[in-house]
């Protein structure tokens, strides 16, 4: 009866030091996931300038790929219901409009910022925080108070001031792609 106590106390001390290792390693790895995406795409904007098309297909393909084994995994614990299917059956228009918001984000944002300084398109992604307060007030009908409206006022003057400096060689029209590139990443969250 003792050997099964402790038989007990071992594999659950087990099991707990594995979900603590798992829930420490998810961490690391979107962060190293997300690095990696961004310094690629960085180095492989300059030899595909003429090829961005190209390489946002390769990018939307990734993408797809990965989230079609996630949901095959989450399928296979039993963490997909089925009405969480019922709700893509009714609702196929929903899903085409995230297909095609975020079809429109990749081809625009990989022209623009294959033609724009690299550290501009980090700059400018922080355009995604205004985006994200004025359609959540508009579709949400949320309220913000008056320190985080300074924050996004602050984070739209740090934008305005660095895109403005003259040896920010990207032209107002590509800046402008740029921006209207991560609106339509924005939107999508919205649909």
């Amino acid at each position: 009866r003792e050997d099964v106590r402790v038989s007990c106390r071992a594999i659950s001390k087990r099991q707990v030091q594995q979900r603590a290792l798992q829930r420490a390693a998810l961490p690391v790895i979107f962060v190293s996931a997300a690095v990696a995406n961004r310094v690629s795409n960085r180095v492989l904007l300059a030899p595909l300038l003429k090829h961005t098309y190209f390489l946002a297909l390769t990018t939307t393909i990734a993408q797809l790929a990965a989230y079609v084994g996630w949901l095959q995994l989450r399928l296979r614990k039993g963490l997909v219901s089925s009405s969480m299917w019922s709700f893509a059956k009714r609702n196929p228009a929903l899903i085409a409009a995230f297909g095609l918001c975020e079809g429109a984000f990749f081809p625009l944002v990989f022209y623009s910022a294959a033609r724009l300084p690299g550290s501009l398109v980090q700059v400018l992604n922080q355009t995604l925080i205004p985006s994200t307060v004025v359609l959540s007030i508009l579709f949400l009908r949320k309220r913000y108070d008056a320190v985080q409206i300074i924050g996004v006022v602050a984070a739209l003057a740090g934008v305005a001031v660095f895109t403005s400096f003259p040896q920010s060689s990207g032209s107002f029209a590509i800046v402008t792609l740029c921006v209207a590139a991560y609106g339509w990443l924005e939107r999508r969250q919205w649909f």
